[in-house]
């Protein structure tokens, strides 16, 4: 007997995770924009006191005389705290003089040094380095693949039921979308144009299912399709700064789509089993472009949600498939063809089958549509 152990999918779970670890990770290093008041005081008495804390009891650290003016950065109250020049001993007194004793000639508001880089209104130069990492779902047309998987799907409960299997709880989802993870490493030739290179990686798999009844037993049957693809992509990039805290960024170029196919159909029942496993790979050249809109954090990180295009067709799948039956605990391995891999109807069903030669007039190389848009979201990095 074959035995399947069914895997469940949780892509939008580790995207949520993705995500709120993007966010997480965006607030902890948005080092916010502190600002100090800078005043000048005008002693207005003669042998003025400065005290040791903002409190008339406490000690005086020094005398001032009338006319002195001297710098404060902090208030508590009716108190200014402010640095007395240097002694002989080049000793500087900090202490509190009552604000009854002052007046303010001037007061100016000035940001405090960013930790990630130089100040506002100054741009970060740095090694010229940027990091882009992001997650997100990526939608396809998918060509041949989704009329395929369902008609193998459909192919399968249909012959349980001629076997006299009521079938219930159908479980099918259409194969266009998956989830993607993307890496870029650019270099910055201005504060607007860059260069550089992209992986992404691409995953989608749908676990159908079917419930049948064998007499009093409840079986399951199962229809799993797989895409992977690794997609690298060079290109160029471009930043269009709307306000020094929003962006909009552009990229695009030609792309490499290393992609992977595997379908796997299960069905057993008290008697007998069937399973079928069926994969292919191909290499193709095709096309990605993108927008972005990004809010710069601070100087060095800025979290973006993108949107892109992708235009590729893979045509040239090449894998092997093999076909397994069981009588009761008896495995009995069955055919195992390698090939190309095509797309044919067996008789009303849609189907994909790997064969060294054109198994039948109405079959053609089974074609992949890349094309699609992805929607993603993630962190822009300089360095």
């Amino acid at each position: 007997m074959i035995y399947i152990v069914m895997r469940k999918g949780k892509r939008l779970k580790y995207l949520i995770i993705f995500s709120f670890s993007c966010f997480i990770f965006s607030i902890v290093n948005a080092t916010p924009a502190f600002q100090d008041i800078e005043r000048k005081l005008l002693v207005l008495a003669d042998k003025t006191p400065i005290f040791l804390k903002p409190d008339p009891a406490s000690p005086i650290v020094g005398i001032v005389p009338r006319k002195t003016i001297l710098t404060s950065y902090k208030n508590e109250n009716d108190w200014y705290r402010v640095v007395l020049p240097p002694d002989r001993g080049n000793v500087s007194i900090i202490g509190y003089i009552a604000a009854k004793d002052v007046t303010v000639i001037e007061e100016t508001t000035t940001a405090k040094p960013n930790f990630w880089g130089p100040g506002e209104g100054k741009p970060f130069k740095g090694i010229g380095l940027e990091v882009q990492v992001g997650a997100g779902y990526a939608f396809f047309g998918g060509g041949d693949f989704p009329e395929s998987v369902r008609g193998m799907y459909d192919e399968l409960a249909a012959s349980i039921a001629a076997m006299g299997y009521p079938i219930l709880e159908r479980k099918v989802q259409p194969f266009h979308a998956g989830v993607h993870f993307s890496t870029d490493l650019a270099l910055r030739l201005s504060p607007r144009f860059s260069i550089g290179l992209g992986g992404e990686y691409l995953y989608a798999r749908n676990d159908d299912s079917f419930g049948f009844f064998e007499g009093v037993h409840h079986q399951t049957a199962i229809s799993e399709p797989t895409l992977q693809a690794i997609i690298i992509r060079p290109g160029a990039y471009l930043t269009f700064p709307l306000s020094h805290l929003i962006s909009v960024r552009l990229d695009g170029g030609p792309a490499l789509f290393v992609t992977g196919y595997e379908y796997i159909r299960s069905a057993t029942t008290t008697v007998s089993g069937e399973y079928f496993h069926q994969k292919a790979k191909d290499v193709a050249l095709g096309a990605q472009a993108g927008i972005g809109l990004e809010l710069n954090l601070n100087e060095r990180v800025g979290l973006f949600l993108r949107t892109s295009g992708r235009f590729a067709r893979v045509a040239s799948f090449e894998g092997d498939e093999q076909y397994d039956l069981s009588e009761g605990i008896i495995d009995i391995p069955g055919p195992r063809y390698d090939g190309a891999l095509y797309f044919l109807h067996r008789g009303s069903f849609a189907a994909l089958t790997v064969r060294p030669d054109v198994p039948s007039s109405d079959a053609r190389r089974a074609v992949f549509d890349f094309i699609g848009l992805d929607l993603s979201l993630g962190l822009r990095m300089k360095f």
